[in-house]
Order: structure tokens, then C-alpha cells, then sequence
């Protein structure tokens, strides 16, 4: 089966760089052919379960060259190629021997693994000396990314975790105290349950234990979070991320989560993996409205299209893990929410963007499951199913008493089919950062703000990298000032201000991230992980001359939130720790 596409995005210089960059096409004239190869793989692993796959397929690919679906970067790379080497993220069991890391063995696996483009997660806390074997992890990873770069191939990030209560955590959260960043490729973040926010408030110990369960000392549960908030003011790091939550989520607690994604965008237990990609929601507005139709049903494509796409991974990757098979984990995202906002001239630091992002939280966590809902009926249920918590009509209704968009009688109809009849993959929404698959096809990443009005491109001619602002906010200006000469000055000083419009109580939905107040980003968070399966990569901003206690306030504000994970970054602190 022969299917055409002009993917008119992809062909652009803004994404042919980067997919050549990123080891997806090895020139330009290469494009064409490794989309036809893409689909006619969807075309294989879909006909195997229905009749309308030529249907499916054609009209996937229509979404696909009109920019409303993003690939994940794995998946755009590998499904285009011989084989189907697998997508997105991976966790694995530390090799481990009474506490001290097998550093050979450990090498062993990260090689496969990175070889296959997986980001990995580790967690730390059966280790004794955790930092002393994070830094040799690391030099590993360093080692095998130097030459997955060196061969043209994507280096790979990896997330090192810790709980809360293990007796070098201190040591942990300061990892990154004194190092190189451009030596270091795994993020580091800590877990915690809730019941920390408890012992704080209380002025209470939290008791140190080891992995055998043995109580080494008490350390006051406010000097922890502090401690975690210094580290984060210095240099964005620890992460935190709440355990109990997760657990909450998790539709299968028989296999406890160990680690997450290296963007904490979804917890995994070992051996794990999930498959991504995203829905382009700033494409989807046009003539001054938003196609809620045209988006519903590409949920509903990109649902079918991830869950053909784990099938590929089982039968054609070099995966061997029983869970991939038994949850049959997909995420289907969005990227393009604050292009999409500047369309519409809202202000990010609005009650109207949260109300927006509630809604697009809504349909996708709807159709998604809907659709996944639909094809156990036609494929079967994930294998685990019986034995998993969606057999539990009170887990399954959860999320209804967030509903506002979708009528509680349509959400009490299909939870009630999935309770009675099953549902074909485990997870159906996760929100992982989108990175290069956003840059790729020219939109703004995930739900997050812009961190620049500019944008890179590469000149055809000269191939030197430039930048100029970007497309949609040259728009905005244009339709707000009138007068050449004023919109034109406007655009000069974005340019020569490294992508800052300085003066946004005229127009403030072009406020990028560091503009934003950190409260409004977490509201719009919170209006996502509402509606969530499992978490949502998203980088709190905060000002240069924000202070730990600042900071120390955006953890207990994600708590109050009931947010899984909070990463915070405030602006120049990376270049003040160089200097």
C-alpha cells in the first residue's frame, strides 16, 4: 500500500535541521520517502485488527500534512526506518548488589538502552551511597551520548530519583551544588508523600531509614523542604514529585511505580515504556474559532494511531517486557497552547486560559478514553485489565467532579462501559514536554508560555542559523498597530531584546514565561493535570530576583494544587552558578 504525503511543515528550514540534526532523515531529499515508509507501517500494524485501515490511514495522513499532529520524536525517527526500535521512555531496576551499584552491569544496559533512543529513568534509594554512584552513572551516560552524537544519532536524558526519607538525601538534593551542566545528563528529582507537608506545619522530624527499613536518624521536616527549595533557587534542581499521588493513579498498585520519564511526565515500573505524540491545538483554530469537532476527532486518530504503534514495538522492537504488552500505555498529548492563545489574543495570565486549558484537558482525557474504549471491543482489553483498578467503578469515576465541558451523563455512560467491558490501553493522557516534536512543525511547546517571541531558523542559502519573532506574534502586532512604522518598531525592539516585548500591559498575551506570575503557571498546570492519567512536564518560571522563599512557596502551592511533580527554574540562575 502506497500512501502520498507532502508533509508541507516538515519541509520547511525550520524543520529539516532539526530532523537531520536529530538522526530522523539523513538529508532533505529524504523526507518524502521516510513519511511514505511511516504510513505504510500504520497501514501493517492497523490492518491486523480492521477493515477501514486505507480509511484510518488517509485521513491520518491528511491530519499529519496539515500540522495538526506532532510525532514524537522516537516514533517520527524509527517508524520511517527498517524496524520499529521502540518510542519514548523506558525505567529499569538498577543492577544492585546489597546496596552498592554493578557499575558494569549498569553500563551494559544503558548502552542497549540508549541505542534505542529510550530516555530512562533510575530511582536511587536501594543504593547506600547514591551520589557517589549517581556521578559514576552519569559518566556512563556521558560516554555512550558523546558517541551516540558522534554517529549523528539523538543523545538521550535520563531521571535519577530518591525518596524523601533515605539517610543521604541531602547529599542528593545538592547534587548539582557544584557541577558542570554540560557534563550532566540526567535530571534529579526527589519523592515525596504528602504527609511531609503535614510534619512541616507541625514543626515535626521526618525519620531517615536505610534500605533495610532501619531507622538512622531524624532530620525536621521544614529543613528538608528548605533545603530542597535553596537547591532549586540555585540551580532548578531537585524536582519534587509526589509518590502518594502517582500510587493513586496507578491502575495496576501490583506493580509499584520505581522512576519516572527524564521529564517526570509519567511514572513507570520496571522495564515500562510509553508511547507519545501530540495534538497541534493552535492549528485547529481558524476564521476566528476553534474547531472542537475537528479536535475530538483527532483524539480519537492519534488514540488508534499510538495504540498500532505499541503493537510495532512488541512485535518488530528488541523490548522484552511483559508490562509493555500487559498496559498497553499510550500518551496522547497536546503542544501548540500558547501559539493558540496568542490567536486568540488571551493573556496566559488569565482566568481565560485557564478555562481553556481545562476544556482541552477535558476532550483530550474524553475522546481518548472513549476511543481506547471503543477498540477493546474490536481488539480486546489490555491484558491486564481484570486485575486492574478500572474494574473499580469509584477509581474510574474519579475525575467526574472535575467535569464542566463534557456532560456528567456522557462521562458516567463511558465509565461505565469501561468498568463492563474493558478498555484497550491503561494510560490514554500524559504530557510530556514536546521539545524538538513541537520545533519540528513551528509551534510553541506543550501547555507551556513562549520562553521567547524569536524563533531559529536556518537560511537555504547561506546556512547560517538566524532568528527573527516568530510568525504568529508578527501577526498580532500587525493587527494591533496599524501603522507600519509602529508595528515594525515594535518587531525591531522583540528583536533586539532577545524576544522580550518589555511593555506587555499593551498587549499581554505576548508575555513569555519569565513575565508570567509563577502562581498562573501553576493554575494552568493544575487545569491539566486534572484531567491527567499520569503527570505533566512543566517548568515553573520564576523572576532573577525571586527568593528561596519563593520558592519554597511554589512547592507548598503545588501541594495545595494536588500537582504530582513541580519543577521550577528561575531566570538566569544557571548563567549567575557559571560566572
Amino acid at each position: 500500500m502506497n500512501f502520498k504525503i507532502k508533509p508541507k511543515l516538515y519541509l520547511q528550514d525550520t524543520a529539516l535541521p532539526l530532523m537531520i540534526d536529530r538522526g530522523i532523515i539523513e538529508s532533505a531529499d529524504q523526507v518524502l520517502a521516510h513519511f511514505e515508509k511511516l504510513l505504510e507501517k500504520l497501514y501493517f500494524f492497523d490492518s491486523e485488527y480492521s477493515n477501514d485501515s486505507i480509511k484510518f490511514t488517509s485521513e491520518f495522513a491528511e491530519m499529519l500534512e496539515d500540522g495538526v499532529f506532532s510525532l514524537g520524536t522516537p516514533i517520527l525517527s524509527n517508524l520511517g526506518k527498517a524496524g520499529l526500535p521502540t518510542a519514548s521512555s523506558c525505567v529499569i531496576k538498577l543492577p544492585q548488589n546489597g546496596g552498592t551499584l554493578l557499575i558494569e552491569e549498569f553500563r551494559k544496559v544503558s548502552k542497549e538502552t540508549l541505542n534505542l533512543g529510550i530516555g530512562t529513568g533510575y530511582d536511587l534509594s536501594e543504593l547506600n551511597d547514591p551520589l557517589r554512584d549517581l556521578i559514576k552513572m552519569n559518566h556512563v551516560i556521558h560516554v555512550i551520548n558523546t558517541e551516540l552524537i558522534k554517529n549523528k544519532k539523538r543523545p538521550v536524558a535520563c531521571m535519577a530519583t530518591l525518596r524523601l526519607d533515605h539517610p543521604r538525601i541531602l547529599e542528593f538534593i545538592s547534587a548539582k551544588k557544584n557541577a558542570d551542566f554540560s557534563q550532566w545528563h540526567f535530571n534529579i528529582s526527589t519523592f515525596l508523600n504528602t504527609s511531609i507537608f503535614d510534619l512541616a506545619s507541625e514543626n515535626k522530624d521526618l525519620a531517615l531509614i536505610d534500605s533495610t527499613n532501619n531507622k538512622i536518624r531524624n532530620i525536621a521536616a521544614k529543613e528538608l523542604l528548605l533545603s530542597i527549595a535553596e537547591n532549586a533557587h540555585y540551580c532548578g534542581e531537585p524536582g519534587i514529585l509526589f509518590k502518594d499521588r502517582f500510587e493513586f493513579d496507578n491502575p495496576l498498585p501490583q506493580f509499584p511505580y520505581l522512576s519516572t520519564a527524564p521529564c517526570a511526565e509519567s511514572a513507570m515500573s520496571a522495564g515500562e515504556m510509553c508511547q507519545f505524540s501530540y495534538i497541534n491545538v493552535a492549528s485547529l483554530y481558524k476564521n476566528n474559532k476553534f474547531d472542537w469537532e475537528k479536535f475530538a476527532r483527532s483524539i480519537e486518530l492519534m488514540t488508534r494511531f499510538l495504540d498500532d504503534i505499541i503493537d510495532g514495538t512488541i512485535k518488530y522492537g528488541k523490548i522484552n517486557s511483559h508490562l509493555v504488552a500487559g498496559k498497553r500505555r499510550i500518551g496522547v498529548s497536546i503542544c501548540g497552547f500558547a501559539e493558540l492563545l496568542i490567536k486568540q489574543e488571551i493573556s496566559y495570565n488569565s482566568s481565560e486560559s485557564i478555562n481553556l486549558a481545562s476544556q482541552l484537558a477535558e476532550f483530550l482525557l474524553f475522546f481518548s478514553k472513549k476511543t481506547s474504549q471503543n477498540l477493546a471491543k474490536e481488539r480486546g482489553p489490555f491484558p491486564l485489565f481484570a486485575s486492574s483498578r478500572y474494574t473499580n467503578k469509584d477509581w474510574v469515576d474519579r475525575k467526574i467532579s472535575n467535569a464542566k465541558f463534557i456532560h456528567e451523563k456522557n462521562w458516567n455512560e463511558l465509565n461505565g462501559k469501561i468498568v463492563k467491558e474493558g478498555i484497550r490501553n491503561a494510560s490514554t493522557v500524559i504530557h510530556p514536554p514536546t521539545g524538538a516534536s513541537s520545533q519540528i512543525i513551528g509551534t510553541s511547546s506543550s501547555f507551556e508560555p513562549y520562553y521567547s517571541l524569536l524563533h531559529g531558523k536556518t537560511n537555504s542559502y547561506t546556512k547560517k542559523h538566524i532568528y527573527s519573532v516568530i510568525p504568529e506574534v508578527k501577526k498580532s502586532i500587525v493587527r494591533n498597530f496599524k501603522n507600519p512604522d509602529d508595528s515594525n518598531k515594535i518587531i525591531n525592539e522583540i528583536e533586539a531584546s532577545e524576544g522580550v516585548f518589555s511593555d506587555i500591559k499593551k498587549l499581554p498575551f505576548l508575555a513569555i514565561a519569565k513575565q508570567i506570575p509563577y502562581q498562573q503557571h501553576m493554575l494552568v498546570q493544575s487545569a491539566f493535570q486534572k484531567f491527567t492519567d499520569e503527570s505533566s512536564s512543566k517548568t515553573v518560571n520564576l523572576k532573577n530576583d525571586a527568593t528561596v522563599i519563593e520558592v519554597l512557596d511554589t512547592i507548598m502551592l503545588a501541594n495545595e494544587l494536588n500537582l504530582k511533580g513541580l519543577s521550577v527554574f528561575r531566570d538566569g540562575c544557571l548563567e549567575e552558578r557559571i560566572s
